[in-house]
């Protein structure tokens, strides 16, 4: 008689054995699935098995979702393949279903792949069929084995020892070399396996320059073209060179000379050049405009003497004549302005340097004169480069320098710039009168001449 502690026991483990049971039932054997609880069958054609048995895989991109129930031979030939597919699978209707080994030996399985950008929203169902040209089976061992054997008979055996012996000869000796070479590239691998993102960024940064390269593709082949012309002109006059190069140290000679002479007036050519550059700095705007309206100037002289008109020696040209002005015409300032040139005077006469408007500021003759002239650099107005608050006098300068020579400050309450090297110019914005000179840019490019 079992005491009651043995016979719970056994109840427990009774039980626990067959709850094991029904996990390994329904979870690792799948009996349910096994008779078809939970799945639908799909029906795919294929020319021969390829290798298929019951109860291969079926796996949908690597992932396990049926198995191959049965094989039957069709009836117009071929092979029907009866496959049992998970519920909740969901494989495109237009997947194409591939024979592939799972290893060495020949396990054969089905998978299914969905083909790129596929727009099909529809998914195998339970009776569907899989036709012949949706299939795709793997190369069979004796086609391999044909192929390889055709390929080695197809190479010729005299040729073949010829090779063989010309390796050997090659080779013979040579083994610390080879392992060398087969040591450096193990750590060439080794460099290029550390380096693998900075080598795809090259490649990948290489697409963008071949294209630009494609894309001048037309210049790159017109620029050889003129380079193969301009070389080619070379040749033809390669006597001409030559004796161009074995005679030029005479000309080089003089040339150096020539430099030397040059050597103090060019020094003193720069320096004046760096004074009028820095002017010119100063009155770059009025540059501009000048520039701008030289063109309409010319247009309206060449207007005024049609070319019908130029053969004659004392042509007549265009004017256009007003009976009166408003404001009137302007005559102060003007030193011959109530004197009229005989017209067969043809002496030439330097034209007036201090000619201008000179009238109150706020009078209404001529208003856009030089009297109301802007200053480039400040709010200013006048005719001349002192009236902005400018010194271009070399006596002037001179005088600054001996002051900073001793010391003492010049009268630049705003500063100046300039370096003071002996034949510059102070260039000073003022705020107040200096010197007392009213000094043009024609008078800068004349002092010292």
């Amino acid at each position: 008689m079992l005491s009651r502690l043995v016979r719970i026991q056994l109840t427990l483990f009774g039980v626990i054995t067959i709850a094991a049971l029904l996990v390994m039932a329904l979870f690792y054997v799948r009996i349910p699935a096994q008779l078809g609880v939970g799945r639908y069958e799909v029906v795919m054609n294929l020319e021969d098995a390829g290798g298929l048995y019951p109860k291969a895989h079926v796996t949908y991109r690597g992932t396990e979702v049926g198995q191959v129930k049965k094989l039957d031979v069709g009836p117009e030939g071929g092979v029907l393949v009866t496959m049992q597919i998970d519920d909740g699978s969901e494989i495109p209707a237009d997947s194409m279903a591939q024979v592939r080994s799972a290893s060495v030996i020949g396990e054969q399985y089905v998978d299914f792949v969905p083909p790129e950008n596929s727009s099909v929203t529809q998914v195998l169902g339970g009776g569907d069929t899989i036709s012949v040209d949706r299939t795709d089976l793997p190369t069979t061992t004796d086609t391999v084995l044909t192929s390889a054997d055709d390929l080695l008979r197809s190479i010729p055996e005299k040729d073949l020892e010829t090779t063989l012996d010309e390796l050997d000869t090659a080779f013979n000796g040579t083994g610390d070399e080879l392992g060398s070479l087969i040591r450096s590239s193990s750590d060439l691998v080794a460099e290029a396996n550390e380096n693998v993102g900075p080598t795809i960024g090259l490649i990948e940064d290489l697409g963008p320059v071949l294209q630009t390269q494609k894309d001048m593709d037309g210049n790159v082949r017109s620029f050889v073209n003129s380079l193969d012309s301009v070389t080619s002109e070379l040749e033809k006059n390669d006597k001409g060179l030559r004796s161009i190069f074995t005679g030029s140290d005479a000309f080089l000679t003089e040339i150096g000379d020539f430099a030397e002479a040059m050597d103090p007036i060019f020094a003193q050519t720069l320096a004046d050049v760096a004074s009028i550059g820095k002017v010119l700095d100063v009155y770059n705007p009025a540059v501009e405009h000048a520039l701008a309206v030289i063109p309409a100037l010319q247009t309206m002289f060449v207007g005024a003497l049609p070319v019908s008109r130029r053969d004659n020696p004392l042509p007549s040209i265009n004017l256009s004549l007003r009976a009166g002005f408003d404001p009137p015409v302007c005559t102060t300032g003007f030193a011959s302005a109530n004197k009229f040139r005989d017209p067969d005077d043809k002496t030439l006469l330097a034209p007036p340097s201090d000619s201008y408007c000179k009238v109150a500021k706020d009078s209404p003759l001529v208003v856009r004169g030089a009297r109301n002239a802007p200053c480039p650099t400040n709010d200013r107005r006048g005719p001349y480069a002192f009236s902005c608050g400018y010194v271009f006098n070399r006596v002037e300068v001179d005088r600054q320098k001996a002051q900073i020579r001793v010391g003492d400050t010049p009268n630049d309450p705003d500063g100046a710039e300039g370096d003071g090297a002996p034949g510059t110019f102070f260039l000073d914005a003022l705020s107040g009168a200096v010197g007392g000179g009213q000094d043009t840019l024609e008078d800068l490019l004349s002092v010292g001449r």
